[in-house]
């Protein structure tokens, strides 16, 4: 399995470093991509795909160890791709969200996408490292 972390908007980058940082340490291939708009994203959808859309509105929002079984279920799931979107400054379209398969909450709270994106990263890292039984979390 490969998980994508897809987001919409120019990319910056002054995360960058950090991101790379925990995409070295995973175990599980994982690719960053920006889109210039939802259009472009969908398109490169890869088929058969789970899609997950990142929102402050989805529930449950998930413990790090909840979360960590629920990555443990997508493993599972026998899909190729799971497809983590982070939407632009203005929210999805309608045809952005009719494509998810799934929604996660990291926080109620709104974040720029760029920082949504580098605690997604590190939150796939930390749930990837209490599956492993490695002490990062604690």
């Amino acid at each position: 399995m490969k998980f994508l972390v897809w987001s919409v908007g120019r990319e910056r980058s002054e995360y960058a470093p950090m991101e790379q940082e925990y995409l070295r340490r995973m175990s599980v291939t994982t690719e960053i991509r920006s889109f210039e708009n939802d259009s472009r994203l969908i398109k490169a959808l890869p088929a058969h795909s789970t899609v997950v859309l990142l929102t402050e509105h989805a529930k449950p929002q998930p413990s790090s160890e909840k979360f960590a079984t629920w990555i443990q279920q997508l493993l599972n799931s026998g899909r190729k791709n799971v497809v983590f979107v982070v939407a632009g400054a203005f929210g999805p379209s309608k045809e952005l969200s009719s494509r998810a398969d799934q929604t996660l909450s990291l926080s109620p709270l709104t974040f720029p996408h760029r920082i949504a994106r580098l605690v997604l990263v590190e939150q796939l890292y930390r749930a990837l490292t209490i599956l492993d039984g490695r002490p990062y979390h604690h």
